[in-house]
């Protein structure tokens, strides 16, 4: 029988990269306190590990001993690749370790990647459920994007002021975005190689988030041919109205960044046909999950072009996100013997009428 709502500990490191709004989420789900250091042992009440790639031994420090205590611990396992195939000692050691909590019955350690696209993740995991940048976008953000796409009036000045910006580039083209840091794990060398070409098929590339500077020459030469690059930070209203622009969202990423992508689970939210590396894990939850993608090459030097680019399918996206948060919160309520607090959905669910 599930606790009542009377919250958890939540473990995060910071609140850096996407881990803010992993934080806030949470706490709208389940409310509870968070903790940035030290041993999780001290608190009788659930303890979530938001992320364990940010303290693995911490993470397995609190869970030993919580168990030894009686107490509950439940740890989001982010990359359970590296985890599972890894040959350096700290991976190796990080999988025994994982090993030996599937053995402890108040530890639950979930991927969030699911098992039936990597069956063998069950060695290093007790279960998962689906990264929550797949089903966690509230009412308000899918009714910014429909005032865009359908020209009425919109809430939020930041999406309509990059919409329009982005549609004044592109007259009339299609356009493809590629969000957030710009690395080489984010494939963003294959990008700039293949401007050209997409560039000669009549596409308008748009770059909007912080550019690795390493990557100087590759912005130039994106530049050059007419991509509009915002090498800065871009606020959650910008990357929405991205978002309502694009033709297509950039998800080819490198081998080295075979993972869970929050770029890629908006886009999948939203319905946005997705551009892949063929073999990722990407490609294979668009085939799964019957998501509008293409899957490309990823070596940099090959040829691209987007001409099999299937439709974009936002009503499809909806029903997947409502689907992936069904199970998903049914997995961790049950993980973490919380019930969901009762007006905690209210803005995520609103949107499915």
């Amino acid at each position: 029988m599930q606790r009542p709502e009377n919250g958890l500990i939540l473990f995060s490191g910071s609140r850096g990269g996407h881990r803010g709004s992993f934080e806030d989420f949470v706490q709208r789900l389940w409310g509870g306190t968070v903790k940035r250091a030290g041993l999780q042992v001290n608190h009788r009440e659930p303890a979530l590990f938001l992320m364990i790639e940010d303290s693995s031994l911490g993470y397995v420090a609190s869970a030993v001993l919580r168990q030894l205590l009686g107490r509950r611990t439940v740890g989001l396992l982010f990359r359970p690749g590296p985890a599972l195939d890894g040959s350096s000692p700290r991976l190796r050691l990080k999988r025994n370790l994982l090993k030996l909590l599937k053995k402890m019955p108040r530890v639950t350690t979930l991927s969030i990647i699911p098992f039936s696209m990597r069956p063998d993740f069950a060695a290093v995991a007790d279960g998962w459920i689906h990264d929550l940048q797949l089903w966690d976008m509230e009412d308000t953000d899918f009714k910014v994007i429909d005032a865009l796409r359908s020209d009425q009036g919109c809430s939020d000045a930041d999406a309509a002021a990059f919409y329009g910006t982005i549609l004044e580039a592109a007259a009339g083209r299609p356009v493809l975005v590629a969000l957030g840091l710009q690395s080489r794990d984010k494939g963003f060398v294959r990008l700039a190689a293949a401007a050209r070409d997409l560039t000669a098929q009549g596409w308008q590339i748009v770059v909007a988030g912080r550019i690795d500077p390493t990557l100087a020459a590759q912005k130039a030469e994106l530049e050059k041919l007419g991509a509009l690059v915002v090498d800065r930070f871009v606020s959650d209203g910008e990357i929405l109205g991205a978002y309502a622009a694009a033709s297509a969202v950039w998800c080819c990423y490198d081998p080295a960044y075979d993972q869970a992508s929050g770029i890629l689970g908006r886009a999948v939210q939203l319905g946005c046909p997705v551009v892949v590396r063929a073999g990722s894990l990407s490609e294979a939850l668009c085939q799964q999950e019957a998501r509008p993608f293409l899957a490309v090459d990823g070596a940099v030097d090959a040829p691209l072009t987007l001409s099999a680019l299937p439709a974009g399918d936002a009503e499809g996206g909806r029903r997947a996100a409502k689907r992936f948060r069904e199970r998903s919160l049914a997995v961790l309520s049950d993980a973490l013997q919380l019930a969901v607090r009762r007006d905690a959905t209210t803005r995520i669910d609103a949107q499915d009428g």
